[in-house]
């Protein structure tokens, strides 16, 4: 399956971690052979680098190849080998520096808090808009009203009654 999005995140290491340490249970039980097709191996495929992150892949887990020596769609088979000899190791050291585990009900419960947590922000922003939209609906109603009210309560209109008669008063006294 191809994922680029989620390529380089290490999901497949991962599910394949869980996958080998369920298989380990059964220590004895031979592993079902690995084949890889010549399609990722082709130039240019996936962006020229699958065959080396195929690989990778596959050894970060004890899996080791046989080149195969016929013709075929099929380059390499995986060498026999029981489930005891599968390792994690490298693997979760590679996946655990991207992927954080976490059970399910403790991290629904971490969302919940997040979602209150931007609620809460959110509650203030919210709470102005009603306001304005309260102010905007008055005012589309009653303009005068508004308008009147703007006038009588702000002390520049007050100062500047005060100002215009002086000024006028100036103003002839000087024209005089």
């Amino acid at each position: 399956m191809l994922l680029t999005g989620l390529r380089g995140f290490r999901v497949g290491t991962y599910l394949m971690a869980e996958i080998v340490t369920w298989s380990r249970q059964w220590p004895l039980v031979e592993v079902m052979k690995i084949e890889l097709s010549w399609q990722d191996e082709k130039l240019g495929a996936h962006n020229g680098n699958n065959k080396v992150r195929r690989d990778r892949f596959y050894e970060q887990f004890g899996i080791e190849f046989i080149p195969s020596e016929t013709e075929s769609q099929i380059t390499a088979r995986s060498k026999y080998m029981l489930a005891e000899n599968l390792t994690t190791d490298d693997a979760e050291h590679a996946w655990r520096l991207i992927i954080c585990e976490m059970n399910a009900s403790d991290w629904l419960v971490d969302q919940q808090l997040k979602l209150e947590e931007q609620g809460g922000q959110l509650a203030k922003p919210k709470l102005k808009a009603t306001f304005s939209e309260k102010r905007r609906d008055l005012i589309e109603a009653h303009p005068f009203r508004y308008a009147a009210h703007r006038l009588v309560t702000n002390p520049i209109a007050w100062i500047s009654l005060a100002v215009v008669p002086a000024a006028f008063h100036l103003a002839k006294g000087v024209i005089s």
